[in-house]
Order: C-alpha cells, then structure tokens, then sequence
C-alpha cells in the first residue's frame, strides 16, 4: 500500500482515477489532510493449477483437442504445441473448469517460438471457451474443437474452416502478424501486426471471434532464431460485471514485467459462459516456427475444478466454523477421505453461502 499526501489547502482541479486505484478527497474540492491510498486490484488469490511439464507425456489432465499436421506433446520437459512443420493446427485443453463471472484470474506462463531467424510463423493462444460445448466433445473424443492453422493461430476461423468450438476469448501471441488482420474470414482487425499480442472474442464455426484489442508491433519481438524464455501473465477480471484484461511481458532483461495490454475492458455483447475452459493453441503456415509452452501457473480466486479429472472426489460442503457448540480450541477440519492425498479449498463466504466476503 503506497500513500501519497497532499498539503493541506491543496486546490485540486482534477483528479484522473485510475481503476486500481482509490482516493478520497472533501467534497469542497479542497485537500484536508486527505490521503491517497493506492491499492492493488490484485485479490488474494489461490492456486489453482501449475505444471513444469517435466516429464515425458502430456499426462491425464491434457487432452488433444486439434492435431492438424502436428500432435502436441511433451519434448525436452516443455510443452511443444507445434514443430517446424507447415500448416499446423494444435491444440490441448486443461482437464476443469473455473467459473467466468465474479472472478479474478492470472495465467503465468514462458513461451518460446523460435527457429525461422525472427521471421517465423505463425504462434499460439491462450484460449477461453464454454466448457458446457467443449467438455461434451471431449466425451466424444473430439480432436476437431480448435480453430484453424496459419494466421488465426488456432483459435480464429479461416476461409471455410471454423473457429474455436465454444470460444468465448483468445489471447494470440503472433509473430507473423495475421491475427489482428481482417483476411482469410477473419471479422476485424486493425490490419497486418507483426510481433504483437491481439485478443480476440467468442464466436461459432465460421462467425464471430472479432478482434477486441491489442497491441503495436513489440520490441523485441514475439519469436526469435532461438529460444529466449520470455514471460508471459495475463491478468482477467471478471468482478463488476465486466471483462477487464491486463497483459504483462518478462524478456529476462532484470526489469521485470512489463504492461504491454493495460487494464482494458474486454467485455462482450453476450451472456458469457458459467464456466471457462482453459486451453492453449497453435499454429503454423506456409512460414513457420517451433511453439512451446513451459512452467505454466493459474492463480484464481475461485478456482472451480480446473485440472481435476473426472474420477477425482470433489466435496462441495460448506458450514460454520464459528458454531457455538464448537469449544474455541476444537474447531478441526475433518475428512473421510481415508488413506489417500486430498486438497481443501477454505473461502469465506457471505451467510447465505453464495458470494466471497473480501477481508
């Protein structure tokens, strides 16, 4: 918590009020003693998933949801999502779900796209989609649900092939420079961006998935001749009844994250889904690169059951730690899970056990 205090009698003009920030000032106009109380928007959040993808499968809570010329699949303890081979379209998604609305999530992930000397193609996303249309297909061992090859990196649609089954946003790291361009059936897009991070939102087969925002061309790039480990967190905040994203970047330069998408409202004219499917995607062209993801972590306020498979016992029970029969120095949490690792999600909740009380 920073504050920065104004001298009393400070005539204020105006005050720009930035969304993660929060102010008091007299209704005069006039600072009176007044403090500024700069506060993170970022809630205490729970971890709900992390994988270093040090091993040598994709294990039971990924399953392949597209294998267009390449099959993802662990290589050299990463995530490999595409080879160097030509139009590619791949994609894995997380076993779970987490829920949309009323909910603070972050996605920390090292992407790498390498091996065209920085003019490669095409990249990945990180893909949001209704769990209520995915997971069925899931069930009917679908491997058709991410989008097509090239530039719409696996999430988008293309001329006579459909988008993301169930995609609601898809978060694109682009080296090549398609997925913010309106071309090949894509629906809007400020044009050609290469070396950019877009953000495009929810459609179905051949509509939708329009372009939402993004950013100009970075520097350095999203790709390079080799693999340079950069950092990727994407912050979504679905509280308030809107989508607000925040992207940052880690290039290894010691400085740190970046803000390269500053908190910006993506939210859409539609009801959003209850439940959000994490997935990542993608792509190749005629041009192409090796994608990889590594040491992926999703931290959430809510965390739903996201990477739990189907056969693992999820208890949904809540009650009062503070009954009054409880003695203060016996108020243990039992289980009868006997014999085996369990984990428990405590959250504190309103009286009526329906929304988090924030202390």
């Amino acid at each position: 918590e920073n504050i920065a205090k104004l001298p009393v009698g400070t005539r204020v003009v105006r005050i720009y009020l930035i969304l993660d920030k929060k102010m008091r000032i007299d209704a005069d106009g006039y600072a009176d003693n007044v403090s500024f109380v700069l506060q993170s928007r970022t809630p205490s959040l729970n971890q709900c998933f992390r994988d270093d993808f040090d091993r040598g499968n994709l294990g039971d809570k990924w399953t392949i949801i597209k294998n267009k010329n390449y099959t993802p699949q662990i290589d050299l303890n990463k995530l490999m999502l595409t080879d160097d081979s030509g139009n590619v379209a791949a994609g894995v998604t997380l076993s779970g779900h987490f829920p949309s609305g009323n909910n603070y999530v972050e996605i920390e992930f090292e992407h790498n796209a390498y091996g065209s000397d920085s003019n490669g193609a095409d990249g990945v996303t990180i893909a949001l989609a209704d769990a209520s249309i995915v997971d069925p297909l899931i069930d009917q061992n679908s491997t058709n649900i991410a989008g097509a090859y090239g530039g719409s990196l696996g999430y988008a649609q293309r001329s006579g092939l459909h988008g993301f089954r169930g995609g609601w946003l898809g978060i694109g790291l682009d080296e090549f420079g398609n997925y913010s361009n309106p071309t090949e059936g894509r629906e809007e897009g400020p044009g050609f961006r290469k070396d950019a991070v877009a953000i495009r939102g929810h459609g179905s087969d051949m509509s939708g998935y329009k372009y939402i925002t993004g950013t100009g061309t970075l520097n350095p790039g999203i790709d390079s001749d080799t693999a340079k480990n950069y950092k990727y967190k994407i912050s979504i905040d679905t509280r308030n009844n809107k989508t607000m994203i925040k992207i940052e970047r880690d290039i290894g330069d010691g400085n740190g994250y970046k803000t390269i998408i500053d908190w910006y409202d993506a939210t859409q004219n539609a009801t959003p889904p209850e439940n959000f499917k994490f997935s990542l995607t993608g792509s190749t062209g005629s041009v192409k690169n090796y994608h990889s993801i590594d040491d992926l972590t999703i931290n959430a306020i809510s965390c739903g059951t996201l990477g739990q498979e189907d056969n693992e016992t999820i208890l949904n029970y809540k009650f009062d730690a503070w009954d009054t029969f409880r003695d203060k120095n016996n108020r243990y949490i039992s289980t009868k899970i006997a014999n085996q690792d369990f984990s428990l999600v405590i959250a504190s909740l309103d009286e009526n056990g329906t929304n988090y009380q924030d202390f």
